[in-house]
């Protein structure tokens, strides 16, 4: 796991009269869940799936042909 990951070690649980049982069921739940999510990512990072900002890019116009006749098309 990456260093960012979860370490069950930093949980700490705050509300009063939580059995073990109980604590190691959120601890499974959320260990499975923060690994789904960082394969999740590293997926998309090895297979090359564009980001936001690539997605929104437009694709670049063609060129301009200048010439004669070239802009008959866009007269009234």
């Amino acid at each position: 796991m990456t260093e960012a990951s979860f370490d069950p070690a930093q949980l700490r649980i705050v509300t009063p009269g939580v059995t073990p049982e109980e604590v190691a069921a959120l601890t499974a739940v959320l260990t499975a869940a923060m690994a789904e999510h960082e394969e999740a990512a590293r997926s998309a990072r090895t297979t090359g799936d564009p980001d936001g900002w690539a997605r929104s890019q437009r694709a670049l116009r063609g060129p301009l042909d200048a010439g004669s006749g070239a802009w008959r098309s866009f007269s009234a």
